[in-house]
């Protein structure tokens, strides 16, 4: 309940949300796990959430993790089974909100990847919706230009595309 000690030259009000972060996680990840406390958890929680309105209940369960650095290899995950149901008009918000890493996890989400390979008239389709909006999101160009995909296109769509880039304004 006393938490971490004041760091030199942390500000009070710092310290007593970090301190209140700190117990909160520690106490909560505690009764999450079985253990039978001697205190009113919930009622402690709505006091210390005074201190830390950030903190999440959900927080509390990363608490015992490890903090040894952690290696291995980062997988990328280009399902776009989501994008395929998603309008034209927001599939590249869709798709980067749904990219990046998760946690702690080794595993990069990158969809519109997928698309951009997978479904290359849909990808493309995404970016000249943006562009009319003038729009031209890089992350997007970058993946879609420089898929593998790419390699197979047809000569027409090919084309096709440097007609759509040429048509931009620089």
């Amino acid at each position: 309940m006393k938490g971490p000690s004041q760091w030199d030259g942390e500000e009070d009000d710092s310290f007593a949300e970090r301190r209140a972060f700190s117990v909160l996680n520690r106490v909560n990840w505690l009764k999450e796990n079985g253990c039978v406390l001697l205190l009113d958890v919930e009622a402690m929680t709505a006091q210390l959430r005074n201190d830390s309105p950030k903190w999440k209940p959900d927080y509390a369960s990363g608490e015992a993790r490890s903090l040894e650095g952690r290696s291995g290899w980062v997988r990328t995950e280009t399902d776009h089974s989501v994008l395929l149901n998603e309008p034209v008009r927001s599939v590249l918000a869709k798709a980067l909100e749904l990219s990046g890493r998760r946690g702690i996890e080794f595993t990069e989400y990158d969809p519109f990847a997928g698309l951009a390979k997978d479904r290359r008239v849909r990808a493309f389709a995404a970016l000249r919706r943006a562009a009319k909006n003038d729009d031209y999101p890089e992350w997007a160009w970058r993946k879609f230009l420089s898929s593998e995909a790419r390699k197979t296109d047809t000569s027409r769509f090919t084309a096709f595309i440097a007609h759509e880039i040429v048509s931009y304004t620089p």
